[in-house]
């Protein structure tokens, strides 16, 4: 009897918490475990509540709105940029993050300040914390996310193609892709060709002088204006500006390490 009294008061207090939680939840309140740049402070209107976790946050930022922007290509370069900032916190040996990690990070409402949770019904609705990005934002990692990428960094690209990757099929607009032929004399001659089999130009080779010579053609004949310069140099004084903030910053977190 005992053991049965104590089940059921076991039962009822998780289904008390869990009433409790998901009432919290619909009135715009996180209840689970904190997400990575965010942590739990205790406020006197909002009780716990999720706020910015520095330096963390300001990391993510960047790499939430540098994958949004296209400054970074893929999200294993998201992950690259991650393992490269000390205070970020990381889940492999030598530095290193899992890539799932990045993904669910990319998929989080979260850090756009709205919260849902489907299994308990919970649709999409604005939270009181403070957002990391902005919905906008976050809906264009989800329209990159879906999107069909191609790398620009990749292990095999070399000298030998440069513009593999940055050029598409005339025809069916698909990246090609580019590699040696050998001819029955044993000399090489690099070609691109497309690789998409419903194209009419499948595996049609392109010579590569030809596809350097009418890019260096296209960079001849542009011409920036002076207001473009203008405005490129200051974009570029900003970064700079931004990249010795960081460079300042990563450089304490390591003599907080050392110390």
């Amino acid at each position: 009897m005992l053991a049965s009294v104590s089940q059921h008061q076991r039962e009822k207090n998780a289904e008390q918490t869990s009433n409790r939680m998901k009432g919290r939840m619909m009135n715009g309140y996180f209840v689970f475990a904190a997400p990575v740049g965010y942590r739990y402070k205790k406020t006197k209107s909002h009780g716990k509540l999720l706020t910015r976790d520095e330096p963390v946050a300001s990391i993510i930022q960047e790499a939430l709105v540098g994958y949004a922007s296209g400054r970074f290509g893929t999200q294993a370069e998201v992950t690259r940029f991650l393992e490269t900032q000390p205070d970020f916190p990381k889940d492999l040996p030598g530095g290193h993050i899992r890539q799932q990690k990045i993904t669910n990070m990319l998929g989080r409402v979260i850090y756009a300040g709205y919260i849902e949770h489907e299994p308990w019904g919970i649709v999409r609705r604005k939270g009181h914390h403070e957002p990391t990005i902005s919905l906008e934002t976050f809906l264009k990692i989800q329209e990159r996310k879906a999107a069909k990428t191609v790398a620009p960094m990749r292990k095999d690209l070399n000298e030998d193609f440069p513009l593999r990757g940055a050029v598409v099929c005339a025809c069916c607009s698909q990246p090609v892709t580019a590699c040696w032929s050998k001819s029955s004399t044993g000399k090489r001659y690099p070609y691109h060709w497309c690789q998409s089999r419903n194209c009419t130009e499948y595996r049609k080779n392109i010579p590569a002088q030809a596809i350097e010579a009418g890019f260096e053609d296209i960079l001849k004949a542009m011409s920036p204006t002076p207001n473009l310069l203008d405005i490129v140099k200051t974009m570029l004084k900003s970064a700079w500006i931004q990249r010795e903030d960081q460079a300042a910053a990563i450089k304490q977190a390591y003599k907080r390490d050392i110390a």
